[in-house]
């Protein structure tokens, strides 16, 4: 028996380390959501593509000062659909000048509830989705980038700029 002892630590050495390579990485909403980011960030459209789902809906929402002259509200929304790859440039060219701060998103769960004057008159479109808040910065305002990601296929259907 002493003598394949050496086969039984080989074998069981094995199934151990098998085991531990096996083991499945599971893509959350989140992990994906932060793969975007991190995507969105460094220009890499091609896994930008890659982690679309068409048609997809990006909308740009500006500032202006508002009419009283104290503070500013939202001003003229440009929303964009891309239909098929071809339209993805477009899109493309507006996320080639964004920068999205921290490494996650926020914590705070958001609905579409939350974002009723972003989305007016476009919510059908994020209505299906799960939203991923992103902060881009603070100037006068404090700006954001909402993604919406398609709850099965973890697919990015929608993005909001502000």
């Amino acid at each position: 028996m002493r003598k394949y002892i050496h086969i039984f630590f080989a074998a069981f050495l094995v199934i151990f380390i098998s085991g531990c390579t096996n083991q499945s990485v599971t893509e959350t909403p989140e992990k994906k959501a932060v793969s975007i980011r991190n995507a969105i960030n460094t220009n890499n459209f091609a896994f930008l593509a890659n982690s679309i789902s068409l048609p997809i809906i990006l909308s740009k929402q500006d500032w202006k000062t508002a009419d009283d002259g104290y503070g500013f509200v939202f001003g003229s929304k440009n929303t964009l659909v891309a239909n098929n790859t071809e339209e993805l440039d477009g899109i493309f060219s507006i996320l080639k000048n964004v920068e999205i701060e921290g490494d996650y998103p926020l914590e705070q769960g958001f609905n579409l509830i939350d974002f009723t004057d972003e989305f007016s008159g476009i919510e059908y479109y994020w209505e299906p989705l799960e939203l991923f808040v992103f902060f881009r910065g603070q100037g006068d305002v404090e700006h954001i980038v909402v993604l919406g990601l398609d709850k099965k296929s973890l697919k990015l259907r929608a993005i909001y700029i502000n």
